[in-house]
């Protein structure tokens, strides 16, 4: 990780990080505070949209992105069959 995100490399990092995780996850996914705000304003979104989502994505399951492809109007869905934090860097899979 501290080779693709230099922020994982600052001092300090790890008590940040693990605040940030517990605040936010538990062992299902996203809290419910944090899921919900962002789930009520999908659908005010009003510009074509691709949703995409890592298929092994550990932190947030890739069942979230079949939820807000459903709810933001004209959106699109593309999994990749890898975790979410690479799939940006493999544009062949698109």
């Amino acid at each position: 990780m501290e080779l693709r995100y230099p922020i994982f490399a600052l001092p300090g990092r790890k008590p940040a990080l693990m605040a940030m995780v517990k605040t936010n996850f538990h062992l299902l996914g996203v809290r419910s505070q944090v899921f919900r705000p962002i789930l009520s304003q999908l659908a005010t979104i009003t510009v074509p949209t691709l949703v995409i989502w890592g298929k092994q994505d550990r932190i947030i399951p890739v069942a979230h992105a079949h939820i807000a492809a459903k709810t933001i109007p004209n959106a699109h869905l593309h999994i990749f069959d890898r975790r979410a934090s690479s799939s940006f860097r493999i544009s062949r899979e698109v």
